[in-house]
């Protein structure tokens, strides 16, 4: 269950925050949205202040070279294995690097984007009954979102039952810098959630108790968090049916987790205008393809590659491009109707452009 509730008294603190900006809907995933993002070293960050006008210098995070870049491609649930399953969902999470075996489905609903469940070979992960509360969007200092939740999966070691609720909040706005960039007009996120884990084998119950606190920053017009932090501990009791129960602290752990912006970390107006004339595509919608037009300010080594509305990979090429504009052609003769996403990655970051084929 999912609840919006208006703080009436509001403190000196919230009352500065108020003039901030709202979390708008517009960080909501869509179909045909790709999120590449990567963890990066916690050692010796913390989330920083609160408040309005911060500045959250991040500047100096370092990326976990083992942990390989991980890609969510949204995509038609109609499209997914599991659509007769998950019937009221409108969008999915596929997980590019794992092919075709790793979906994770969501409803759009209003301004609430809702966790329903997961899919890989193997198992499902159900919260149909009482969906998780992903994201709530339009919400400000002066409200607070509570949510509770409910799911299932059957596991090889046995059946797992989740149960957990969870309060959202506003607690802060600023500029957010990153290696990648600096972000302005950034609204952060507080979530503060408690869920039981119940596992029932022939053998014992377990019962895994944890704790999270969340910060996420949301840009206007970025979907997802630009940046998510991290912090989770709890315990694990271990139920036999012959003898005493056994109780385990799980550590505090900390994790962060950046996304990979396609505009190269800048949301500002000149920097979104600045992407925009570097790629462009025409005519688009089109018929057979589309010509794509990139503005180069030297000679530099492109991969591009062109996926289709499932985050399947159709097409790939390398571009050797010079100063100034250059031009090649997507051909999109051979393929169906539907919109198809031209991802350019140029050494540095990741540009991502829509085409639509009539």
């Amino acid at each position: 269950m999912k609840t919006l509730i208006s703080i009436l008294l509001l403190s000196l603190f919230t009352l500065n925050l108020l003039h901030a900006q709202t979390i708008p809907s517009n960080v909501i995933p869509k179909i045909g949205d790709v999120i590449r993002t990567t963890t990066v070293d916690a050692t010796g960050v913390d989330e920083g202040p609160s408040g309005n006008g911060v500045v959250w210098d991040f500047s100096d995070l370092q990326v976990i070279d083992t942990i390989p870049v991980f890609v969510e491609t949204y995509v038609d649930p109609a499209t997914t294995p599991q659509a007769d399953l998950f019937t009221t969902a409108n969008i999915v999470s596929r997980d590019v690097e794992t092919g075709d075996t790793s979906y994770t489905y969501y409803r759009t609903e209003g301004s609430q984007f809702l966790f329903l469940g997961s899919a890989s070979s193997g198992f499902v992960i159900d919260f149909r009954e009482d969906p998780r509360l992903a994201l709530p969007a339009n919400i400000g200092p002066s409200d607070l979102v509570t949510d509770t939740y409910l799911g299932i999966a059957d596991f090889i070691i046995g059946t797992t039952f989740f149960s957990g609720n969870a309060e959202f909040t506003v607690d802060a706005f600023g500029t957010l810098q990153l290696p990648s960039g600096t972000y302005n007009d950034v609204t952060r996120m507080v979530q503060i959630a408690n869920q039981v884990d119940s596992t029932e084998s022939g053998f014992s119950t377990s019962i895994t108790r944890l704790t999270q606190t969340l910060y996420q920053w949301y840009v206007p017009g970025v979907s997802g968090p630009v940046m998510s932090l991290s912090y989770t501990d709890g315990e694990v009791e271990v139920r036999p049916i012959v003898g005493p129960s056994i109780i385990d602290t799980i550590g505090l752990s900390k994790s962060i987790v950046i996304n990979i912006d396609p505009m190269g970390g800048s949301t500002s107006t000149a920097d979104l205008d600045q992407g925009a004339r570097a790629i462009r595509l025409s005519p688009n919608p089109c018929e057979t393809g589309s010509e794509l037009f990139y503005d180069a300010s030297q000679a530099q080594h492109l991969q591009v590659r062109l996926m289709d509305a499932n985050g399947r990979q159709i097409r790939y090429f390398d571009w050797e491009v010079q100063p100034g504009q250059n031009s090649r052609f997507i051909d999109l003769v051979d393929q169906a109707a539907g919109f198809y996403v031209l991802s350019i990655f140029d050494g540095h970051k990741v540009s991502s452009q829509k085409i639509i084929k009539h």
